[in-house]
């Protein structure tokens, strides 16, 4: 069972909060900003680990008001699966039992901060905790998970569920540095898409159940109103067969990513694509 918190300054002194940034400098970052509104006025500084993927460093604050800010530079683009790795290392460092992850597009509300306090404390013997994250009018996490593709709800009441029932997203997750360590963390072969499919599939076993917070942070998919990019298409198909090989379920893979690209294919007029998905997930 997990100590609680008197206090929601104890609470925040026991998180690290992290946030992967790619091409984005943090100070525009969704995440960022209403984080920062969300704890700015417990008038102290809070530990916050920018890790970016970006091809070039950004000018990240020396001195903010609400953060004690750890920069990590990877030019590499290791991915998320890495830079989850790399918070749980230094949080033992630093001594913090919580990991929230944090996407660089996710708007919270204002009460966010708020309202995962009291579910931590209401569900101290639970170790995984997410908020409702919604695109337009559809929530996307959680979410129900059918052959590894997530299908959007209408409605989810806050509170415990299954993950019998359910799946969730990276995005707002807090979790126990206690059991993201026994669970090995995530798995860096795969770097980003699946990266939360196979961490959940293995995490499942010994905590089957989660909570849902009571609040609905706004979403945006990295790739939603983007022109398609063949590297990131490349970079779907590599991670699809990591998740092939570590699961051995090549039937529902293939089918799965043979549709994507015959989709992609059709709405690009490119028959390129096609031929990425069979060089870099067939072969």
């Amino acid at each position: 069972m997990n100590k609680k918190h008197s206090t929601i300054k104890s609470f925040l002194d026991d998180i690290l909060f992290v946030i992967v940034s790619y091409k984005l400098n943090i100070s525009v970052s969704a995440s960022f900003q209403t984080i920062s509104s969300n704890i700015i006025n417990h008038k102290n500084k809070f530990q916050l680990l920018v890790y970016d993927n970006s091809p070039m460093p950004q000018m990240v604050f020396e001195n903010h008001p609400v953060w004690d800010i750890k920069y990590f530079h990877n030019p590499m683009n290791a991915g998320i699966s890495a830079a989850y790795n790399f918070a749980a290392e230094y949080a033992k460092e630093i001594n913090k039992s919580l990991l929230f992850f944090i996407d660089q597009d996710t708007n919270f509300p204002l009460n966010s901060i708020e309202e995962y306090f009291t579910s931590y404390n209401l569900y101290t013997e639970y170790n995984l905790f997410v908020p409702c994250l919604k695109v337009n009018d559809s929530i996307i996490s959680p979410c129900k998970y059918i052959k590894y593709k997530g299908i959007a709800i209408k409605h989810i009441q806050p509170g415990l569920h299954t993950f019998k029932k359910y799946f969730v997203l990276n995005s707002g997750m807090l979790i126990t540095h206690e059991s993201f360590i026994k669970n090995n963390g995530y798995n860096s072969k795969i770097r980003l898409d699946f990266s939360d499919i196979e961490f959940i599939s293995r995490y499942k076993k010994e905590n089957p159940i989660f909570c849902l917070v009571n609040t609905t942070a706004i979403h945006g998919f990295a790739n939603s109103t983007e022109v398609f990019k063949m590297d990131r298409f490349i970079s779907y198909c590599k991670d699809a067969k990591q998740l092939r090989i570590i699961t051995k379920d090549y039937f529902s893979i293939f089918i799965l990513t043979f549709m994507r690209s015959i989709k992609l294919s059709l709405k690009n007029k490119n028959k390129n694509i096609f031929k990425v998905w069979l060089n870099y997930f067939v072969k």
